[in-house]
C-alpha cells in the first residue's frame, strides 16, 4: 500500500497529466473506481476502493527511479522514449516484498503503448520483431489501425489519408512499423525521367553535365509536395 509496486510512465509531465492519466481516470470512472490524485506532490494516485497506490512518473529524468521496486509497469508514448530511459525503468521491475509474499506466482509484467516510430532503427521495433534468447521477440506485438477505431469519423480519416504520402500513411494510419527517415527524399524519383543526359543538356543549350569533384556542388530543393523542384 505505501510503496507502489505498480507504476505508470509517460514521456513528459504534460503528456502524463493531460493524456495518459486523463485516459486512466476516465477508465476509473467507467469502472466505478474512486481515486485520489496526488501526482504533483508525491507522484502517486490512491485507489481507496482497492486500498492501492499506483506510482505515476514522467521520464524527463529517469535517474530518479533508482529506489523503485516495481512488479507491473505501464509505459505510454514509448515511441518518444530513448533506450536509456526504457532500460532504466525495466531495471526497476524486480517486484516488491509484499507482492512476493502475497502472490509468489505472479509474473512481472510490462505494458507498452505507442505510435509506431518513423524509423526501423528504434529500440521498440527491435523489442517487438527481433528474436530474443528463446528465438521469439521479447514483446508480444498487438497492432491496430485508424480504421479499427469506431470513434474517428470517416471524414477525418479521409483528410489524413489525403495529406500523407503512402509510406507515412502506413505508419501513422495503418499502425505498422516503417522507415521514412532514410532512402529517397522524393519517392517518385526516376533516373530516366528526372536526370538529363549530356546530350539532353546540349539540346537545351545548357553547359555540359560532367561532374567535377574538385569544385563545390550546390543542391537546391523546393519541398512542395507536388510539384517538388530540385536543381
Amino acid at each position: 500500500k505505501d510503496t507502489p509496486g505498480i507504476a505508470i510512465f509517460s514521456n513528459t509531465y504534460a503528456q502524463l497529466v493531460d493524456g495518459t492519466m486523463a485516459t486512466f481516470f476516465e477508465a476509473c470512472d467507467n469502472w466505478g473506481l474512486s481515486y485520489k490524485d496526488n501526482i504533483l506532490q508525491k507522484h502517486k494516485i490512491y485507489l481507496p476502493d482497492l486500498g492501492a497506490n499506483i506510482g505515476v512518473w514522467s521520464v524527463d529524468n529517469p535517474i530518479n527511479f533508482k529506489s523503485l521496486e516495481l512488479c507491473y509497469v505501464w509505459i505510454d508514448e514509448a515511441q518518444a522514449w530513448d533506450r536509456f530511459a526504457y532500460n532504466h525503468v525495466i531495471g526497476r521491475r524486480r517486484g516488491t516484498a509484499q507482492q512476493r509474499r502475497l502472490y509468489p506466482e505472479m509474473p512481472l509484467r510490462t505494458r507498452i503503448t505507442a505510435n509506431p516510430p518513423h524509423t526501423l532503427d528504434h529500440w521498440l521495433v527491435d523489442l517487438c520483431t527481433k528474436p530474443g534468447f528463446d528465438g521469439t521477440p521479447p514483446a508480444r506485438l498487438i497492432t491496430a489501425s485508424i480504421w479499427d477505431n469506431p470513434f474517428i469519423p470517416q471524414s477525418n480519416i479521409d483528410m489524413l489519408r489525403a495529406s500523407y504520402d503512402p509510406e507515412l500513411a502506413e505508419i501513422e494510419l495503418g499502425g505498422k512499423f516503417g522507415e521514412i527517415g532514410k532512402g529517397r527524399i522524393w519517392r517518385m524519383f526516376s533516373r530516366g525521367k528526372h536526370v538529363w543526359s549530356e546530350k539532353q543538356a546540349i539540346e537545351r543549350r545548357l553547359p555540359p553535365l560532367k561532374y567535377d569533384p574538385s569544385i563545390p556542388l550546390c543542391w537546391s530543393h523546393d519541398f512542395n509536395i507536388d510539384p517538388l523542384c530540385s536543381v
